[in-house]
């Protein structure tokens, strides 16, 4: 057994030798990229993660007086830990980053759209009592427009927008009075007093002091005056606009200002510019392009000691991106292929325009007003996102302008009159306009339903000439509803070539001229004497038939009107008709206001004594154009007091009216 062993294992041992063995297949080496190929190409850095703070904010050296010490109230009641968590999410970014935002088109436009709309049509101002306050409406008008109030409010809203708040400083002439309060009143602001108003940034304001123990408080996280500068200003003399206020807890960090635009709009805007930049980069890039090649073999064979950096594979990456054109040549070998993959572009214009809807979100904007984008679709119209943004707009106005402009509307008045009038008031102006065409046809369906009304006797043409008088569409609302043009009926009074004929006009016994005829006035129509016509335009409250010729033109007043005026009134009469008696006592007959005006209240007695004063008039002079387009004529005289009258030249039938009256005391 030993031998038959010994002899099997010696003849395995020359059959090993004799049979050829094969060689092991060389070991592939794998992909090698080092660390400096990534250094080259280079590698994404980890975000880091940052944790804000609920601090104050910092401003400017000079802001804060050196003496005074910064510090936020009620820190020792608060745990600190609590603090930061309630900074975590949202912190105040600081005047510096809102100032530098402001220059993108992003968050600048919204503002700015929002405080031009604010601004555009401006207001309105009127009286709503039963005293005339025309004079004293257009005098505050002019001041607003001295002030630049519009353009200064404008600023402030935009301050509100980029900061958080808008302030405007009210410049009284007085800066040693600035801490103290602003009493609005006659005994404190005096007549010309007002300088001018200032809007200011708030990075250079800071809070003086403030109540943080009582939230009963008046000024309970409510400044009482601010450091401008180091200067202390109470806080009645500046108007402050805070548009979306934040919680009492953080409004020291936000310097006792409110979120501004700027900051609600960082989410959109961050997310627009991500989409957009993505999008640029897949439209610059849509299209790969690869080669099948054998890796291992270029990595091997790379560099001199084929230690497979990759070098030789990146170089001829670099010459295939730089060659890459429709007029070059690219050479392969024959078992390397050349693919592309191009990436479909569909879908990428509307994640586009989402990203870009959503900035309007936060401002309330429609995007055909923020970014000039009409809808689309058929009979796509934008019109009703038009009407609600300009709702939005009046509820802006009426929440964040309404009491500043109070302010300002008293503060005006005691620096022109020395007094207030309560019973002006301003209002907003609708931002929706009409086309002429559309007017022109609300202007038609109301005419008609006043036909039909006072025909049927509903109403009468007074009432209606009211209704035009004070409608601002109707065309006519500059028009006096109580002086009614005279009828042009036939005057007997006149011959056949419209010449005065005394004949068939005769005086009356005290001198005066009649009303021709039977010398008896009508009660309701045609001529009558002065004293009838002062009874019959007051025994009614409209129409304007009856009237009273009072007296040729003289040949001195047909001179000196010839002179003042250019119209020859030679054979003219002197007249009066029924509304403009009543539009005389409406306007000069109430004793207690003449008496306001330094005037005397106009009678029956005066009115009678007409003839008087256009007779023999102590001087003539021009009175421009009326709102009829009828050039007028002013006429004095002194009868004991000054009494001034303003006649119309009415040319179709030659006529000097008498259209207005008042009496002036003697001084």
């Amino acid at each position: 057994m030993k031998i038959r062993e010994k002899f099997l294992s010696i003849a395995m041992r020359m059959l090993g030798v004799l049979t050829p063995v094969e060689p092991a297949a060389p070991k592939r080496r794998g992909l090698k990229i080092n660390n400096a190929l990534l250094a080259r190409l280079g590698a994404d850095e980890q975000p880091t993660q940052t944790i804000t703070k609920f601090a104050l904010p910092a401003l400017p050296a000079g802001v804060i007086p050196t003496d005074v010490t910064n510090s936020l109230a009620m820190d020792s009641a608060m745990p600190m830990n609590y603090a930061n968590l309630a900074g975590a999410s949202m912190d105040f970014p600081g005047y510096p980053i809102l100032s530098e935002l402001s220059q993108r088109s992003e968050y600048r436009s919204p503002t700015t759209t929002l405080a031009t709309e604010m601004t555009r049509k401006w207001v309105s101002f009127k009286s709503i009592g039963d005293e005339d306050r025309s004079e004293q409406i257009k005098l505050i008008e002019q001041a607003f427009d001295t002030f630049k109030v519009r353009d200064v409010l404008k600023q402030a809203i935009e301050h509100d927008g980029y900061f958080g708040r808008g302030m405007v400083y009210i410049d009284l002439g007085k800066p040693q009075d600035n801490n103290l309060p602003l009493v609005i009143s006659s005994a404190t602001i005096k007549k010309d007093s007002l300088k001018g108003f200032k809007a200011i940034e708030p990075i250079w304001t800071s809070p003086a002091d403030y109540n943080s123990i009582d939230p009963t408080d008046k000024y309970f996280y409510r400044p009482r005056s601010w450091y401008v500068m180091g200067k202390p200003i109470h806080t009645s003399r500046v108007l402050l606009f805070i548009s979306h206020p934040v919680a009492d807890m953080l409004k020291p960090s936000y310097n006792f200002s409110g979120l501004s635009m700027t900051q609600m709009l960082m989410p959109a805007v961050d997310n627009w510019l991500r989409t957009r930049d993505a999008i640029s980069d897949m439209v610059h890039s849509f299209s790969v392009s690869g080669l099948k090649t054998n890796m291992a073999t270029l990595l091997a064979g790379d560099g001199e000691e084929g230690n497979g950096d990759a070098t030789g594979l990146l170089n001829r990456a670099t010459l295939f991106n730089r060659m890459r054109d429709n007029r070059n040549l690219m050479m392969l070998n024959e078992d390397e292929e050349f693919f592309q993959f191009n990436t479909p572009l569909s879908g990428l214009s509307d994640l586009q325009a989402q990203a870009q809807e959503q900035m309007a979100a936060p401002c309330h904007i429609p995007l055909v007003k923020l970014f000039g984008i009409t809808p689309n679709g058929l009979n796509a119209s934008s019109d009703g996102e038009i009407r609600v943004f300009y709702d939005y707009v009046l509820s802006t106005q009426q929440v964040l302008l309404t009491d500043p402009l109070v302010v300002i509307t008293l503060i005006v008045q005691l620096h022109l009159f020395g007094k207030i009038y309560p019973d002006i008031i301003f209002e907003y102006l609708p931002l929706e306009q009409m086309t002429e065409e559309q007017i022109a046809n609300i202007n038609k369906i109301n005419a008609e339903a006043a036909a039909a009304l006072i025909d049927a006797g509903v109403i009468c043409s007074q009432e209606e000439r009211q209704r035009l008088a004070s409608s601002p569409l109707s065309g006519y609302n500059g028009l006096d509803a109580e002086d009614v043009p005279e009828q042009l009926d036939n005057d007997p009074a006149m011959d056949g070539g419209g010449e005065w004929s005394e004949g068939k006009h005769p005086r009356a016994d005290n001198g005066q001229f009649g009303s021709g005829g039977s010398g008896q006035p009508s009660a309701h129509k045609g001529k009558a004497d002065l004293t009838d016509i002062f009874d019959i335009a007051t025994s009614r409250a409209d129409g304007n038939k009856s009237f009273a010729n009072i007296a040729p033109v003289s040949p001195e007043v047909t001179q000196k009107i010839s002179a003042e005026v250019g119209v020859d009134v030679t054979g003219w009469v002197h007249g009066i008709d029924e509304s403009a008696i009543r539009h005389i006592l409406k306007k000069h007959g109430n004793a207690v206001t003449e008496a306001k005006r330094g005037q005397v209240a106009v009678t029956k007695t005066d009115i009678e004594k007409i003839g008087d004063i256009v007779n023999a008039p102590d001087s003539v002079e021009y009175g421009g154009i009326n709102d009829r387009g009828n050039e007028t004529v002013i006429l004095k005289k002194n009868l004991g007091n000054h009494t001034v009258c303003i006649q119309e030249l009415r040319t179709g039938n030659k006529k000097l009216s008498v259209v207005s009256m008042w009496i002036k005391k003697t001084t």
